[in-house]
C-alpha cells in the first residue's frame, strides 16, 4: 500500500511538472503569403522554416527565469553560400510571452508580427 501511495505521489508530481514545463512554449502561425524563416535571438535554439498557412511550435523553449524570447522572422531568406549573397526581403521582430502565440501576416516584402 505504501509503495502504491509513493508511486501515485510520484506520478502526480511528474504530471504537474510536465504541465509547468510544457507551459513554457510558443507557436508561430504563418498567415502571410510567403514562406518564413524564424529564429530565436537568445539561447533557445529555435530555428525553423514555416510554409504559408502552417504553424510551428517550440515547447520548453522559453526559460522560466525570462518570460520572453525575442524572435527574428524573415521572408525571402537566402542562406550564406558560395554562389549567393545572404539576406532576406521582409523582416519582423517580436517578443514572445509564456504560452504565447505569434501570428505573422503580410507579403514577401513586408511582414507584420503580432
Amino acid at each position: 500500500m505504501k509503495n502504491r501511495l509513493k508511486w501515485a505521489f510520484f506520478l502526480g508530481v511528474a504530471t504537474a511538472a510536465f504541465w509547468v514545463v510544457d507551459g513554457w512554449a510558443f507557436c508561430v502561425q504563418n498567415d502571410s503569403e510567403a514562406p518564413l524563416f524564424a529564429r530565436s535571438l537568445d539561447s533557445t535554439k529555435f530555428q525553423v522554416d514555416i510554409p504559408p498557412g502552417e504553424k510551428k511550435c517550440c515547447v520548453k523553449c522559453v526559460n522560466p527565469q525570462r518570460d520572453k524570447t525575442t524572435l527574428l522572422i524573415v521572408s525571402g531568406y537566402v542562406p550564406v553560400s558560395r554562389n549567393s549573397q545572404p539576406g532576406w526581403q521582409g523582416e519582423c521582430r517580436v517578443k514572445t510571452k509564456e504560452t504565447g502565440n505569434i501570428t505573422v501576416t503580410g507579403s514577401l516584402e513586408e511582414l507584420h508580427c503580432q
